[in-house]
């Protein structure tokens, strides 16, 4: 005999479904600003926009993100998302930044521990790879939050309770 009945599994899904909601809460609103007030004490904001540093930053900051959209577009392929779906999938991910926050200074504290002849070349390749992270972030987290902003309630429509297992989002009628 199954232990989990249906209504015994109707409240497991629940339960799960509210630590899910407890663990998101504490990431959203503890761990994320504290990861990035850690990651943002490194970086010196005249840094990121010197002329030295800024236009060729810029310029491979805007020619990525057009390949990470498309990336994020074909990742949808085999999933049952309709095309304006896709279009905010591909929205979200540009505005994704916690990789580029959490890694951002790893090849500059690498170079700091590592004992070579050419130490400052790696001290400089890594300054630049979190200056280049930094500024990643404070392009692509505006301009997600923006196109999320705009594109989500013109694909989504909330149809019940989001702890509910049997609600789901789906596309909003054309």
């Amino acid at each position: 005999m199954n232990l989990l009945t249906a209504s015994g599994k109707h409240h497991y899904d629940r339960i799960k479904n509210n630590v899910n909601g407890i663990l998101a809460n504490i990431w959203d609103t503890l761990m994320m600003p504290l990861l990035f007030s850690f990651a943002a004490t490194n970086i010196k904001l005249p840094d990121l926009f010197s002329a030295e540093f800024f236009p060729k930053a810029l310029a491979c900051a805007v020619s990525g993100l057009p390949l990470r959209g498309i990336c994020a577009f074909f990742c949808t392929f085999g999933q049952p998302y309709s095309m304006p779906q896709r279009g905010l999938v591909t929205a979200m991910w540009l505005a994704k930044a916690t990789a580029q926050v959490s890694l951002m200074s790893l090849v500059y504290n690498t170079a700091l521990t590592y004992k070579g002849a050419d130490q400052e070349y790696y001290l400089h390749a890594g300054k630049q790879i979190e200056r280049q992270a930094a500024l990643m972030v404070c392009l692509c987290a505006p301009l997600g939050a923006i196109a999320i902003a705009t594109i989500g309630p013109r694909v989504l429509r909330h149809d019940s309770d989001p702890f509910d297992p049997a609600a789901e989002t789906t596309a909003a009628p054309s």
